[in-house]
């Protein structure tokens, strides 16, 4: 059975504790939002054999081996608002086996601990203007208003950081940490414009956000297809895991 968790109590945190790296979107949300959000919820199945965290339409997943994966798809496919699926790339592929069209993308997991010495030193802003950081993101401008709504929650709580280079007032290069716990970071958004590529801003901005992480004690996460596993192994990584991402 499915059921909506409507107070934060032991047993989730002890299945969040004990996934660190799986859970650093989950954990991330429930700093920023607790469970008091209409549009953020939180759902498990049978006390935790697989737990659901719903923002937006966005649900993400961490399941067990005992987790129903059928009953799991059929409870997404009852809700209007379903757009996405992020977890484990195998229990994601385990819940669409029984849905009907949307795609499936898988990206390898890596993760650092030691990050690798940054070398080279460029400028950074950490606090820059968020329509700026937007438009370096690249998504659709209709998504705008709720991207900077939510990035300024996580910001305002520790969950999240921005790191801007810009030459003179022109951003040119961006990295985020887009979730982070009191156990992980998951380092995103790592993009250059064209014509600013191969000056090293990518890698300068990675590890530095690396190497924020691990001051603070916590592990560095990224996403990534698996034509960049060089780039970011070069620059101290190690795959972890997979990661799937279903799109209705």
């Amino acid at each position: 059975m499915i059921t909506q968790i409507t107070q934060v109590n032991e047993t989730l945190l002890t299945i969040l504790r004990k996934t660190p790296l799986e859970a650093v979107r989950i954990s991330a949300l429930l700093d920023t939002y607790g469970l008091n959000q209409p549009f953020f919820t939180v759902y498990w199945q049978d006390n935790g054999k697989a737990i659901l965290a719903e923002l937006d339409g966005t649900f993400f997943i961490i399941a067990s081996k005992g987790a129903n994966y059928e009953e799991l798809s059929l409870f997404l496919r009852m809700k209007p608002s379903f757009a996405q699926l992020i977890g484990n790339y195998q229990a994601v592929r385990q819940i669409i086996t029984y849905q009907q069209g949307g795609k499936c993308d898988r990206f390898v997991q890596m993760f650092s601990i030691f990050p690798l010495d940054i070398g080279r030193s460029f400028s950074i802003d950490k606090h820059p203007d968020l329509q700026e950081a937007f438009q370096m993101t690249h998504l659709p401008e209709e998504q705008a208003n709720a991207w900077k709504r939510d990035m300024t929650a996580r910001l305002y709580h520790k969950a999240a950081n921005i790191y801007l280079i810009r030459n003179q007032t022109e951003p040119i290069s961006i990295c985020m940490i887009s979730a982070q716990s009191g156990y992980a970071g998951l380092i995103s958004s790592v993009y250059t414009k064209k014509m600013w590529r191969g000056n090293g801003y990518a890698s300068f901005l990675t590890l530095s956000a690396a190497k924020d992480l691990f001051m603070a004690n916590k592990t560095a996460l990224l996403e990534c297809k698996e034509t960049l596993c060089p780039f970011y192994a070069r620059l101290g990584f190690s795959m972890s895991g997979e990661i799937g991402v279903y799109v209705v």
